[in-house]
């Protein structure tokens, strides 16, 4: 690694552009464990000439900027990423799972829904009860009710899915949306006898207000 690591740093200073090995310097750099090294090759990979960011660069640069402890410049490196490529899953998921450590829970629901428009239909459903619960948790129990029905469309055997939408829909008094999670939770989880008595009082109470 480290005669490429010579031969490579005379490349990069005879190149011009993207022909310049920035990339291969800072994967050399992080064999050889020298992050800081690494951190100025791979930014330099990710400015293009252009000005666009490289999205294939993008990834291991918030990384290093993570590990160098400066998250606000991972959380730049992701925006301007996704500034060139939108609808590069990866970054959308990287981006709101940063966003999340960092606390910053509405921000990293938004790029949540947007992976969802991405992903493949089961890390879909999985990242909408993710979304659900995190908006249960900021009070947001009529937009948590959106998302717990978008993951029990997207996955009609998530048992998760199903309990988090019965619990959402007896807070905002949606009987009907209650109603037929807890009967899907009988038939999904019939061992559950608590499934059974909710759903018998529920239509019982329906049954005395109709």
């Amino acid at each position: 690694p480290a005669d490429r690591h010579r031969w490579l740093s005379k490349a990069a200073a005879l190149g011009r552009g993207a022909e310049r090995p920035f990339r291969e310097l800072g994967e050399v750099c992080l064999v050889l464990q020298r992050d800081q090294e690494a951190l100025q090759w791979f930014r330099k990979a990710f400015q293009q000439p252009g000005g666009d960011a490289d999205p294939n660069a993008a990834q291991t640069l918030a990384r290093l900027h993570v590990r160098a402890g400066n998250a606000e410049d991972a959380l730049d490196v992701y925006r301007l990423a996704l500034g060139a490529a939108p609808d590069n899953l990866a970054l959308h998921r990287s981006y709101g799972q940063l966003l999340l450590k960092q606390g910053r829970s509405a921000d990293a629901i938004h790029e949540m829904q947007q992976s969802a428009k991405l992903a493949p239909v089961a890390e879909a459903a999985e990242l909408y009860i993710h979304v659900a619960e995190l908006q249960q948790n900021l009070g947001q129990t009529g937009e948590a009710l959106r998302s717990w029905e978008s993951a029990v469309a997207l996955d009609g055997s998530a048992i998760a899915a199903w309990r988090g939408l019965a619990t959402a829909a007896a807070m905002q008094s949606n009987t009907p949306s209650q109603l037929r999670a807890l009967q899907h939770l009988s038939r999904l989880d019939p061992q559950n006898p608590d499934w059974f008595a909710k759903l018998a009082s529920l239509q019982l109470a329906d049954g005395r207000s109709g």
